[in-house]
């Protein structure tokens, strides 16, 4: 079962599903800025591929997945550590925030088959900020996010085995950001099909409930 604290259930953002999708929050010449680093820093990029989950019930652990991720720059660096942008998520959540660590990463769903199985995100990423930097062939479900809002309280396995029930598929435009419990709410990505490609940037940060 998943224990949630107060502060978290009493938050805006958990009540109208635990996530929300911001469209103009970052100016384009910044996104058009971390489309460039992505593709510079995708030279660094390791594949990680993992066939089958672990055993975590909760969140965290090791979910099946098969991508390329790399290490963000200087850009995506100066996003993450910007006070104005951490006010604005910590206003949509209603709790204060604070960064992980020294930067975010950048993912990329570039080959056949590349996905994200259903998981929770590890105990220091509270809340996920997912910002789309390129989609192409977007003509299928592939490489959609998708979200369980309704399913928080359910272990991982109990979500994976039926994982049509309460999905929230969302295609996310370049230039787009969700901002997500990630450590709550279930969420997937799922696989992306010949000719896509998905590249997204990631930030995670602590939310401050003590």
């Amino acid at each position: 079962m998943m224990t949630i604290p107060k502060k978290l259930l009493l938050s805006p953002l958990f009540q109208q599903g635990g996530y929300t999708l911001l469209r103009n929050w970052l100016p384009p010449d910044f996104v058009a800025a971390l489309v460039a680093e992505a593709r510079e820093q995708k030279a660094l990029a390791r594949s990680v591929n993992i066939s089958k989950s672990d055993s975590e019930l909760v969140r965290g652990g090791s979910p099946a997945r098969k991508f390329l991720n790399a290490p963000g720059g200087e850009v995506q660096r100066s996003l993450y550590e910007n006070r104005t942008a951490m006010q604005a998520i910590a206003s949509l959540t209603q709790l204060p925030i604070a960064p992980t660590g020294s930067g975010g990463t950048f993912s990329y769903y570039c080959r056949p088959g590349d996905y994200l199985t259903i998981h929770r995100d590890i105990v220091a990423c509270d809340v996920a900020v997912i910002t789309c930097l390129e989609e192409e062939g977007i003509a299928s479900s592939g490489g959609k996010l998708c979200v369980y809002p309704t399913r928080v309280r359910e272990s991982l396995p109990q979500v994976r085995r039926n994982p049509t029930q309460g999905a929230v598929p969302l295609r996310l435009a370049p230039g787009e950001t969700v901002v997500l419990f990630g450590g709550l709410v279930p969420h997937c990505t799922l696989p992306v099909t010949v000719g896509q490609n998905r590249v997204v940037s990631l930030l995670c940060y602590r939310a401050i409930v003590e």
